[in-house]
């Protein structure tokens, strides 16, 4: 007899990075996580949630990644720290994408 084997959902996590605009070359900085807020994943994060990371891996050791996808390099981080707000992060996009989002200047997330 044979079984079937059903593969575990595909889980996605999606952020609401709260940055202004992407510079011609792709960089931009703002809050991957705001602190004691209900995020789109109806988590709480305090802070303190991100230093052990920040202090292991550092920026350069996090990857940026599209949703959460290790297959799915976007970019990579330049710095990123927690303050009294939340988790501040500034990075570069990758050239390919970022030409798309500097075509349409304003606000990301009115998008």
């Amino acid at each position: 007899m044979m079984r079937k084997i059903i593969p575990a959902p595909d889980e996605r996590k999606f952020s609401m990075l709260d940055i202004e605009q992407v510079e011609g070359d792709g960089t931009f900085c703002g809050y991957a996580s705001l602190f004691g807020r209900i995020d789109l994943g109806q988590d709480v994060v305090e802070r303190g949630a991100f230093a052990e990371s920040i202090t292991q891996r550092g920026a350069g050791g996090i990857r940026m990644l599209f949703q959460h996808d290790p297959n799915q390099p976007i970019g990579a981080w330049q710095a990123i720290r927690e303050d009294d707000r939340g988790l501040f992060v500034r990075g570069r996009l990758a050239s390919e994408l970022a030409l798309p989002l500097i075509r349409y200047p304003g606000p990301l997330r009115a998008r």
